[in-house]
């Protein structure tokens, strides 16, 4: 299983969760900067409900509301981006607009320890994982997994398809390289692993020592590079770790937007981006759509 959320600089991003709200006022707050690399009316909408699919419908009821203020603002907000990126005017790489505050954002995807290390190094200084905006403001960590098994509702034996799924989650010979394991036991490993800093030693398994008399470690964890940057990896600290741990610890599915209902939305809004109907009208048109397209599906 892997893990994506949101970060950006402390001294911009200072706290740990946020509303759609936020990010529109920290947008506002940088009218030079982009939010993000790359980024189009249409990838800004999956972002923005992308841990809050749910903001706006009630599935268990089978309503929505794309007919309310909230909707709208978050309308007219993606309204003033781009709808294709302009990939002529490439020029910085990511860890330049990073650094620089040209770019305000970034999306981390967890999928090792190790991968935590490269964001501050880019961002060039401290960073806060914000995640995902929510409604209520809390932190927008997304669960993605690979390799997903699952129990058919219509199993005759459930017990013994569980210990099946039991042993094959839990099987040492169903362990990745990458991504984190779903058993405790082998993520307690992975952990071990990751503390565990190997040395360099000579064709007759003696240690080989630097100038100062200590021990070299080996450099075998790779590293990124742009045209521009580079970063080589390092055994993650405890400290790194942990900062790992309470990712996950706060990650969860997203309940994100249905394909369908997105494209409704995208297709929908166009009349709007392109200054052809006014939003609310564009949001009534929404909101009969999806709302015909639950009753439908319920």
């Amino acid at each position: 299983m892997g893990k994506s959320r949101l970060l950006g600089k402390k001294e911009t991003v200072a706290q740990t969760g946020w509303t759609v709200s936020d990010i529109m006022q920290l947008s506002k707050e940088h009218p030079d900067a982009a939010l993000f690399q790359y980024a189009t009316k249409e990838s800004m909408l999956q972002t923005l409900l992308a841990f809050d699919g749910d903001a706006f419908i009630d599935y268990a009821a089978g309503t929505c509301r794309f007919d309310s203020e909230e909707f709208t603002k978050l309308l007219e907000f993606v309204a003033d981006f781009p709808d294709d990126y302009d990939w002529s005017r490439e020029g910085d790489s990511l860890p330049t607009l990073l650094a620089t505050d040209k770019v305000l954002l970034n999306t981390v995807y967890l999928s090792n320890f190790q991968d935590l290390q490269v964001y501050p190094a880019m961002f060039g200084e401290p960073v806060s994982y914000v995640g995902y905006p929510t409604t209520d403001g809390s932190v927008g960590c997304i669960l993605r997994t690979e390799g997903s098994v699952a129990i058919t509702a219509k199993a005759h034996d459930k017990e013994g398809a569980w210990a099946f799924m039991e042993y094959y989650l839990t099987s040492a010979n169903n362990r990745y390289d990458y991504n984190f394991p779903t058993s405790r036991k082998a993520m307690q490993e992975m952990v071990e692993k990751e503390l565990t800093v190997e040395y360099i030693k000579d064709e007759n398994g003696e240690l080989v020592l630097d100038e100062d008399g200590n021990p070299i470690p080996e450099d075998n964890h790779g590293g990124i590079g742009y045209d521009d940057w580079k970063y080589t990896y390092h055994n993650s600290t405890k400290e790194e770790i942990e900062q790992v741990q309470q990712i996950l610890q706060q990650a969860k599915p997203a309940v994100g937007m249905d394909d369908q209902i997105l494209t409704m939305i995208t297709e929908e809004a166009a009349p709007f981006f392109q200054k052809q109907k006014s939003v609310q009208d564009v949001a009534k048109v929404i909101q009969s759509r999806v709302q015909l397209y639950l009753n439908e599906n319920r």
